[in-house]
């Protein structure tokens, strides 16, 4: 199954998916239809900025006249991404306390 690919910058609040148009992968936008004969698998990249970023990640959903959230949380410990911009690092035996 080929993913739809997402961007979700971050650094905005509050934080959104937004299609990735990329060759050779398919793109859409939500919603997304789903049904037992023709599932979707979602695939967010993420754009942390210069900040180490802990989240969840929230899917509103309809089906059967009723609506619902399905929060994703990593069972309660949420998420964890960094960025590769001003975050401090150290390199040797000795960091700094």
């Amino acid at each position: 199954m080929t993913p739809r690919v997402f961007t979700v910058d971050l650094t905005k609040s509050p934080a959104q998916a937004r299609p990735e148009k990329s060759p050779g992968k398919k793109s859409a936008d939500f919603p997304l239809k789903v049904s037992d004969s023709d599932p979707e698998q979602v695939s967010l990249l993420l754009e942390p900025g210069d900040r180490e970023i802990r989240f969840a990640v929230e899917v509103m959903w309809i089906a059967g006249g009723e609506s619902g959230v399905e929060v994703l949380d990593n069972n309660g410990l949420g998420f964890r991404v960094m960025g590769d911009g001003n975050i401090p690092t150290t390199v040797g035996a000795n960091p700094p306390r």
